[in-house]
């Protein structure tokens, strides 16, 4: 087991990572980190970072140069540093640089099925809303149980009763 294992068990346990609120996925064939997801609110999204983007340098470094575990490393770091990411937007030619500064992450382990405008989680079907959806994720973590809680909680509001639960 490695160090690096065991650090990503305890932030699995934790339910949280310090980093700047990206997914993202190794394109091996370019060499390029692909933004899966830029959660929303935290310091990528807020910078205008998308899922789609390619990130092809860290701190200067290009991602060719870099194992992906080196990669990760280099965009988590301590809470309240700074990391420049630079990244290639689909439809738009060159590269733009980002200063981020890194902050604590909570891993999401309960999801409904759509966010609000603001990135809170529905927990009903839009098509449905008179019937509940509450997905676990597969992390699961210390918060976990009292996430789902406050899910079921919602039901429970004026107005906010279902008929069924998946």
């Amino acid at each position: 087991t490695s160090r690096d294992e065991i650090s990503q068990f305890q932030e699995q346990l934790d339910g949280e990572f310090v980093g700047v609120g990206i997914r993202f996925d190794h394109d091996e064939e370019t060499g390029r980190l692909n933004v899966a997801e830029a959660l929303v609110g935290k310091p990528a999204f807020l910078a205008g970072i998308r899922a789609g983007d390619a990130i092809v340098a860290i701190d200067g470094r290009r991602i060719g140069e870099l194992e992906l575990r080196e990669a990760v490393r280099m965009i988590r770091g301590k809470a309240g540093t700074t990391v420049r990411l630079t990244v290639v937007h689909p439809g738009k030619s060159g590269e733009a640089d980002y200063s981020l500064v890194r902050t604590t992450i909570p891993l999401e382990t309960v999801l409904g099925d759509a966010r609000t405008n603001d990135g809170r989680w529905v927990y009903r079907l839009a098509d449905h809303p008179r019937v509940g959806y509450i997905r676990i994720f597969d992390n699961f973590g210390e918060r976990t149980a009292e996430e789902f809680r406050q899910a079921l909680a919602s039901y429970r509001q004026e107005g906010q009763q279902i008929d069924g639960l998946i």
